[in-house]
């Protein structure tokens, strides 16, 4: 069975640009957290930009140093150690002439993963608040209607007492509709934390769903970047050696060379 290891950037920067689309589809977030919102948004598409240019200019690369080494490997192996000199000392140029481009880019996003686990953080700690604030509210609620409860209690009682009860009816009549207003009020605020606390919810699984792609991301871009260094140390030795006139040993680095190089597109695709 064919393993399924190519268009792996590709693939990473479509499931990152999915998971924006999801997260900016979470609706009637309390301010604080519609800002989080905004920011790892924002934060995440600078990075799929950054991704984009990576792949670029990483294939740009790749496709002829692939060509270019399989010329050096047929001169070498034809004898022509000049020409394959030639051929490897410009591949290696391009090589570090990559690894300055892409190195800033690849550092940025290394960093934003740390970023965007502050952000999940923070919606965290605006959860628990609400959280908090929703029992005191519901704690509130309750006392309202045990008083309500109470005075509905004391009515019946004014009322067995016929006329001597009305001053005492009217008061209990009076306690019952405010505690009643305050425990419907408490109620409603409540609900309205019930739902905000709902899209925050979403939000933060939406937030460690693009988490973990991220990392993925982080990892991939770690790869690229690491590969470049390992070929650019290769080349230096296949040139050292052909300065030395170690042509068999070159053979062996320049085989070398050509797999990374096109290990490094296929992780670039």
């Amino acid at each position: 069975m064919e393993s399924n290891t190519s268009n792996l950037l590709s693939q990473l920067i479509t499931n990152l640009g999915n998971l924006i689309k999801q997260l900016a589809a979470v609706l009637n977030l309390p301010p604080a957290c519609a800002t989080i919102q905004k920011s790892a948004e924002n934060l995440i598409q600078s990075d799929i930009d950054k991704l984009k240019s990576i792949q670029s200019q990483t294939l740009d690369f790749t496709k002829p140093a692939i060509d270019e080494l399989n010329t050096a490997l047929s001169k070498l192996n034809s004898g022509d150690t000049s020409g394959a000199l030639s051929i490897v000392t410009k591949v290696n140029t391009d090589a570090t002439t990559l690894d300055t481009a892409i190195s800033a880019s690849a550092d940025q996003i290394m960093a934003t993963k740390a970023q965007i686990l502050s952000l999940s953080s923070q919606l965290s700690s605006n959860e628990n608040t609400l959280n908090n604030e929703m029992v005191g509210l519901q704690s509130k609620a309750e006392d309202a209607k045990k008083q309500a409860d109470y005075y509905t209690s004391r009515k019946y009682y004014f009322l067995a007492l016929g006329p001597l009860g009305l001053i005492g009816l009217g008061i209990a009549i009076g306690m019952i509709t405010s505690w009643t207003k305050k425990a419907n009020s408490f109620n409603a605020q409540v609900s309205q934390l019930e739902v905000q606390i709902s899209t925050i919810k979403q939000l933060v699984a939406n937030i460690d769903a693009l988490i973990s792609t991220f990392t993925k991301g982080v990892t991939l871009v770690s790869n690229i970047k690491n590969a470049v260094g390992f070929l650019q140390s290769n080349l230096q030795n296949v040139i050292d050696d052909l300065n030395n006139a170690n042509g068999q040993n070159a053979i062996l680095l320049v085989t070398t060379a050509l797999h990374e190089c096109q290990s490094l597109e296929s992780d670039a695709s």
